[in-house]
């Protein structure tokens, strides 16, 4: 027995009296995927139930897709017999950009079709005449390019074995790198590397569920690298640490997995629309965290497509992307929002996506640790430090105005181990921050 599915290339209809859902069927099949099959007597269940096809029928049905899409096409329609039963089968295939059906434009999303507003269709013109704006030209020169910034990117990118020149100077590694246009940097240069890059990230911490009263607010201006350093800062230092007491060595783990949480920021830079004065945000509430990027999501695939791995990559800032690929902030593209699913997966982590107006959240809900299990207020007053804690106290009682960088050095620790096990003493209340997150120092609390 024939069976049939909608697809994303392939409509069914019980009868003709669903023609004109017919005709925005095929408009949005051709407009996704410049070709498909539409079939009239198969109900969308795929269960066949036959067409009654008359002298005309084929003809007239010809004749409305000539009068109700456009640009014209010139499709094939038949009758077939499926199961013994008459249906009709409408061939069609086309070259142009967008069709319209009634004067409208459509977009197949999985088996369903989507309107296209004038600034879906204004973004779809753009990319497809490749007038992409993280190649234009930016008002900024080699001498903007934080130099330090781009010398330790090449370093880093070295070592990942995904580019194979050293740095030389500024100029010819922007070249190299496709981020120079003749004497002007590129937008993607720009955000990426540039001193005066003014790209907004707000974060704040709510009291509440609700988006009210707030704890911590603060707004950073500055380059990805930059915000991408900010943002993992701002969420090991206002997220609960755990401390995991079961194993022989005590292990420090993030609330939210550390992974997930650094994907989603760098997937909001990523794809982030540059061309809107939107700020990138993460938001910290007593139950969840939000991180949002402003950016329309790919008409052309659902969540769902990229969760499965169905979904291609669509690239609004490809320059950027690249960039951050030789970084090694990117595995594989199109596969971000796969991996956040399954970091979160193996910590118990509830995740969601939401589609904004002009952008995407991704969601992050908190799990409630009891103080016993070493969250939030600290670990019982009988467990011991670790080494590294111990360090850090010695080393702040001995120096009493030390910054995070300063106790990276001196340690001879990386960042990150510091900024771990900085909160988690700060969440025993064994020392406190004088000062801003910027300019600030640690001082040990005295009993």
């Amino acid at each position: 027995m024939q069976t049939l599915k909608e697809t994303e290339k392939i409509e069914l209809k019980k009868s003709t009296s669903e023609l004109k859902e017919a005709m925005i069927s095929i408009c949005a099949i051709l407009t996704k995927n410049k070709s498909g099959q539409l079939y009239f007597g198969i109900k969308d269940n795929g269960e066949i139930i036959g067409q009654e096809i008359g002298k005309d029928t084929l003809r007239d049905i010809a004749s409305e897709i000539s009068r109700a899409i456009e640009p014209k096409i010139h499709p094939i329609v038949k009758k077939v017999i499926l199961n013994k039963k008459n249906c009709i089968v409408v061939e069609f295939s086309g070259n142009s950009n967008f069709y319209f059906a009634y004067g409208r434009a459509y977009i197949r999303v999985s088996d369903q079709n989507q309107q296209l507003d004038i600034e879906n269709l204004k973004e779809r013109i753009i990319s497809q005449s490749n007038v992409i704006w993280d190649k234009q030209s930016s008002n900024r020169v080699v001498k903007d390019v934080n130099t330090t910034q781009l010398r330790t990117f090449i370093k880093k990118a070295n070592q990942t074995e995904k580019i194979n020149f050293k740095f030389t100077n500024s100029k010819e590694v922007l070249n190299k790198l496709h981020l120079l246009n003749k004497q002007k940097l590129s937008n993607a240069g720009m955000v990426l590397f540039s001193k005066t890059a003014n790209i907004e990230l707000q974060c704040a911490v709510f009291k509440t569920k609700e988006k009210s009263d707030f704890l911590d607010i603060d707004l950073k201006k500055g380059n990805i690298f930059e915000l991408i350093d900010f943002s993992k800062k701002y969420l090991f230092e206002h997220l609960n640490w755990r401390a995991d007491l079961t194993k022989t060595n005590r292990v420090e783990e993030l609330e939210i997995p550390e992974r997930a949480l650094f994907e989603a920021i760098i997937n909001s830079f990523c794809h982030k629309d540059y061309t809107i004065s939107k700020s990138n945000e993460i938001a910290i509430y007593p139950d969840r965290v939000e991180i949002y990027n402003p950016g329309k999501f790919p008409k052309e695939y659902s969540i769902n497509d990229y969760l499965s791995g169905k979904g291609k990559s669509i690239l609004r800032n490809p320059d950027i992307a690249q960039v951050l690929y030789y970084f090694d902030y990117i595995e594989n593209w199109g596969s971000g929002l796969r991996r956040i699913n399954e970091y979160c997966k193996v910590q118990k982590i509830k995740v969601e996506y939401r589609l904004e107006p002009n952008g995407l959240s991704i969601i992050f809900y908190r799990l409630n640790v009891s103080v016993n299990e070493g969250v939030n207020e600290g670990v019982n007053e009988g467990v011991k430090f670790t080494k590294t804690e111990l360090q850090i106290i010695n080393t702040l009682i001995k120096n009493k105005f030390i910054t995070y960088e300063e106790l990276s050095k001196k340690l001879k620790l990386s960042s990150a181990t510091v900024f771990r096990n900085i909160f988690i003493l700060k969440n025993q209340n064994k020392i406190k921050r004088i000062g801003s997150d910027k300019n600030g120092y640690w001082q040990v609390l005295k009993k």
